[in-house]
């Protein structure tokens, strides 16, 4: 269940992150990616990653490590 949660607001984070890269002209968009509330939901996100590393029965949401870094790289570019 937890997985399931995890991968669904991962994805929609990468959904904005798309959209911002296809549409630089529009600063609305690039605004949904560089703002606080983004950085905040990255940051809750790979605490959730880190500790299910430190918890045996949470193998699944531990495969969302490289996912969820390929995004913090993105919006880093």
């Amino acid at each position: 269940l937890a997985y399931q949660y995890v991968f669904v607001y991962i994805r929609q984070i990468a959904i904005h992150l798309r959209n911002a890269i296809i549409s630089k002209k529009r600063k609305d968009m690039v605004q949904t990616v560089y703002n606080w509330q983004m950085m905040q939901c990255l940051y809750l996100w790979t605490r959730v990653v880190s500790k299910a590393h430190t918890v045996h029965d949470c193998e699944a949401i531990c495969e969302l490590t490289y996912p969820l870094a390929q995004l913090i790289n993105g919006v880093l570019k």
